[in-house]
């Protein structure tokens, strides 16, 4: 960058600036007198950067060469970096998951310097050897070079248009490249709201004239209901929010965000032709995403107002949160933070100040944010020349964004700031250090109330403090992303294993056992090598390149192709507990939840086409059963092939998808079709507009009340075929998707796999046009592949089971089933027989014959969560009985040790989650 710093600093505004010990701004007398002075220039360069290179050749680093020139500040602590490539799931997450992963690299620390010059990372100093040579080479080396730098450095050589073009672009983001590279941006807080000012008189500028635009362009209109009733308007005047007021107040108070043929439209938004309108509150789902998008505003608003910051993006979570994202300038945020920015999101919703929508020409927008190099470079690189974006005001906050919005900030009871972080601008390491803020909010203060109680609880019960409470698992630096599980924590995870296989014995599955390691022949032959090899942990074998599996399905294949098949054999269910390895970001790894190593409940069902339907039905069967063992509520997903991502032929994607969809109708007991309250009739797809108009005619009784009403989750299907997503609801309403039962016509394809047909199946085919074989041998078919989970990942259940579960085990599962406590010491001789007795009956028992008083032995107990404490005195040995407790501190009362077994093995065997 040196070589073009003259006309880069010349093109850049005043507020612009870069470390003035690397790039001064210079007069042409000043060039002037330097050129005359370009011989001193070479001969202290070079002098320089000898005294430079034996200070590094002696060992000086870290707070040596650099930090005494000023150009980078030593961090306190080691900085680690994460190259920006795509992560890979231990199970099947969703494209936002996998987006936020991927976009998402948090800097090691929470509040850590900015960013030093491109190329230079701060790291712990490391003193290499002292010898006699280095310092000799390394002046030599640094003479040389020193010397070129000091004479393109003296004589400002002014670059070519190409050569500054080179410099200024990395990747797709040149404005921030060129602020990253050339050094900090220095703007203060004074600025930013002298800057925030014009940008506020910019708008009211252009949406004076928008509004007058409006008016004339005005016509007459109709405005379809969802109950079928039909409204005058005027186009480009009436809004939605005119349309709720005139129904009722009560509609209108409640109303967020409209949809307007079947788009989600700002309710201030003025309609602008005849259309469907439908009215969205706080409880729809869409709504609720609106209403955290606009809050994110608010909270941006606060950062911008406090922080005197240049934001970046604010966008909402999946989880009901939101965040904004700024670049603070050499300011870091903190919890000392939380209240003054709360204090400024309160001033805005207090205000009740609208939300205005207006259509701006490029040109414009990046006028008004020219001032901010985050927002202009989106700007530049988002809208197409000579297109136009949306800006949306709400108070003096002003916001480039595609809405919709809320009617108003005063929608907003309740907002809180929750915690904060450091990430990097578009989540690469060689990019800006940002700040980002989290939030949360409500249209009720109660619902705030509410969350806090649910965060303190999840907290409590976070899976990796339940986990070392318990010393159930552990994780340790030699093995990043592999869990270490202790003996009792063993016991869980083979419990659920083995919960599994008893259902597999009945259900008709087959368990095999295939290689961990594989020749990438097999990954190209599958596919997966080119969508996944990132993903992979790789390693050459005898000058080959292999890698450990990352799933098992093409080994499946490999079995299944291995001999001949008949139609009699299908359903052929292949069922793998194998180890899996994928080469996940260390900076996404977290607990259990997402590991490198882990296993997964993985089964390949092979099947006939005329076996799809009952097949998905057994398969959505086994889930809901499993899920409703575990105490889950469940949803099922509908995810679509991806344009950008698959393989395979369109028309067999189509007829899969109808296939899955038909399938999950009959599980759901919902209807292939309908007819609306207006006597449409509509093909149930899962897309929101559309259950709306199905629950209305439920509503009406047309229709029985379904199961559940499954959604559509459009382009999120796996490259090889769609799939159905489950998604879990536990007792603190967060949702995680493990399980999936995805349908596969391109891998039998790719793997050349068949069966021979029935004579009525080739009958079936030939009168359908489709006969002939394939393979060239006229009896044979292909088989169609079913990919199934239930858990997905064990590790990633087991996580998810002990948030759900709170710690508590029920007995079948339960790594500390029992503990025999004797009154005193003269009965541990009969607990440790009672003790005895369990432990060959199955249970994990433990004795607690230690010195410790009776009721402090119950009570560790109970802190440890065994489900039965039994209690052994003098009356019970002579009974050869025991008094039975629970965890829960109820007293059970008195029974013979046999019969104490015999009813745990009723309780065990039913999945109780009583106890």
């Amino acid at each position: 960058a040196m070589a073009t710093r003259d006309q880069v600093v010349t093109s850049m505004p005043s507020y612009f600036s870069v470390d003035q010990e690397r790039l001064p701004m210079c007069s042409s007398d000043a060039l002037s007198l330097e050129r005359r002075l370009m011989p001193l220039s070479v001969v202290l360069g070079a002098a320089f950067c000898t005294v430079a290179a034996m200070a590094y050749g002696t060992g000086a680093t870290g707070s040596g060469l650099w930090t005494a020139t000023g150009i980078v500040k030593p961090y306190s602590t080691p900085v680690w970096t994460v190259p920006a490539r795509s992560g890979m799931s231990a199970v099947p997450y969703s494209s936002q998951e996998m987006s936020q992963i991927r976009s998402i690299r948090q800097a090691p620390q929470a509040n850590p310097e900015r960013v030093p010059r491109e190329g230079l990372r701060s790291t712990t100093a490391r003193s290499p050897p002292l010898t006699t040579a280095g310092p000799l080479l390394g002046a030599f080396y640094f003479l040389v070079t020193g010397a070129a730098a000091a004479l393109a450095y003296g004589r400002r050589q002014q670059p070519s248009i190409s050569s500054l073009e080179t410099v200024m672009t990395m990747g797709d983001q040149p404005a921030i490249a060129l602020a990253t590279m050339t050094g900090e941006v220095a703007i203060t807080k004074d600025e930013v709201k002298d800057e925030t000012a014009k940008r506020l008189a910019k708008f009211d500028e252009l949406w004076q004239k928008q509004q007058a635009e409006y008016a004339a362009r005005s016509l007459p209109i109709e405005v379809t209901l969802p109950d079928g009733g039909v409204l005058n308007a005027n186009s480009w005047v009436t809004t939605p929010m005119d349309i709720a007021a005139g129904i009722s107040k009560g509609l209108a108070k409640k109303a967020i965000v409209a949809k307007v043929d079947g788009e989600l439209w700002d309710m201030t938004r003025p309609l602008e032709a005849s259309c469907s309108l439908e009215i969205l509150d706080y409880e729809d789902p869409e709504a609720k995403e609106v209403f955290q998008h606009s809050s994110a505003h608010v909270l941006g608003y606060a950062m911008e107002d406090h922080l005197g910051c240049l934001l970046t993006t604010g966008p909402p979570l999946e989880d009901g949160t939101f965040f904004y994202e700024a670049d603070c300038l050499s300011d870091t945020v903190s919890k000392s933070n939380y209240q003054p920015l709360e204090a400024a999101c309160k001033k805005l919703t207090s205000s009740g100040a609208a939300y205005q929508r207006l259509n701006v020409d490029k040109e414009d927008a990046i006028e008004m944010f020219a001032y901010n190099p985050y927002k202009a470079n989106i700007l530049r690189n988002k809208v197409p020349d000579g297109g136009q974006c949306t800006i949306y005001r709400c108070g003096e906050f002003v916001d480039p964004c595609r809405g919709p919005h809320i009617p108003s900030v005063a929608s907003i009871k309740a907002l809180a700031v929750t915690k904060n972080s450091s990430s990097y601008w578009q989540g690469k390491a060689d990019q800006q250090t940002l700040q980002r803020v989290y939030g949360v909010a409500f249209p009720q203060a109660k619902l705030l109330k509410e969350w806090k109680v649910n965060m303190e609880k999840a907290e409590a019960n976070d899976h990796r403090n339940v986990g070392k409470q318990q010393g159930l698992w552990m994780f340790h630096q030699a093995a990043p992303g592999a869990a270490f599980f202790h003996p009792r924590g063993a016991r869980i995870y083979n419990g659920l294993v083995e919960f599994i296989r008893k259902q597999y014995r009945t259900r008709g599955f087959e368990e095999v056992i295939t290689p961990n390691l594989f020749n990438s022949s097999l990954w190209k032959q599958s596919g997966h090598w080119e969508n996944y090899k990132d993903d992979m942990f790789t390693l050459e074998v005898e000058e080959e390149l292999h890698s450990l599996k990352p799933m098992n399905c093409p080994s499946h294949m490999l079995m299944f192709g291995s001999q001949r098949r008949s139609y009699r054999e299908l359903p052929m269910r292949f069922a793998d507990f194998g180890v899996l390895h994928r080469n996940e970001l260390s900076g996404s790894l977290t607990g259990l939840t997402r590991v490198r190593r882990f296993q997964q409940d993985d089964a390949h069902i092979f099947i006939r086409r005329d076996q799809i339907k009952d097949e998905i039905a057994s398969q959505l069967e086994f889930l809901a059963y499993c899920y409703e063992v575990f105490g889950f509520k469940y949803y099922l997903n509908l995810s679509t092939r991806n344009p950008d991502k698959w393989l395979g032929d369109l028309a067999v994607w189509n007829d899969a998808e109808a296939r899955l969809a038909d399938a999950m109708n009959n599980f759901c007991n919902l209807p292939a079709e309908f007819e609306t309250l207006t006597g449409e009739t509509l093909k149930y797809d899962g897309t929101p507009a559309v259950i709306k108009q199905l629950k209305l005619a439920v509503a009406k009784g047309k229709y029985p009340e379904p199961k559940q009403y499954w959604l559509l989750n459009p382009e999120d299907a796996a490259f090889y075929g769609p799939k159905i997503d489950i998604q879990l609801e536990d007792t603190m309403k967060r949702r995680h998707q493990c399980g999936t039962v995805q349908l596969d016509f391109n891998l039998p394809e790719r793997f050349k796999l068949t069966y021979q047909m029935s004579p009525e199946e080739k009958t079936a085919l030939e009168a359908e046009g489709l006969g002939g074989g394939v393979d060239g041998v006229e009896d044979y078919a292909r088989p169609v592949v079913v990919h199934r989970a239930i858990l997905g990942s064990v590790e990633r259940m087991i996580a998810v089971l002990t948030e759900h579960w709170e710690g508590k085990w029920p007995l079948w599962i339960s790594p500390r089933q029992v503990m025999v406590i004797p009154l005193a010491h003269e009965f541990d001789e009969y607990a440790l027989e009672v003790k005895s007795k369990l432990h060959a009956a199955g249970y994990y028992v433990d004795a607690d014959i230690g010195n410790d008083q009776f009721k402090k032995k119950v009570r560790n107990a109970q802190l440890e969560q065994y489900n039965f404490i039994l209690v052994c005195g003098e009356q019970e040995r002579s009974n050869g009985t025991v008094n039975i407790r629970t965890r829960a501190q109820k007293q059970l009362g008195e029974k013979p040790v046999g019969e104490v077994i015999t009813w745990l093995d009723e309780i065990r065997d039913s999945y109780s989650r009583e106890y």
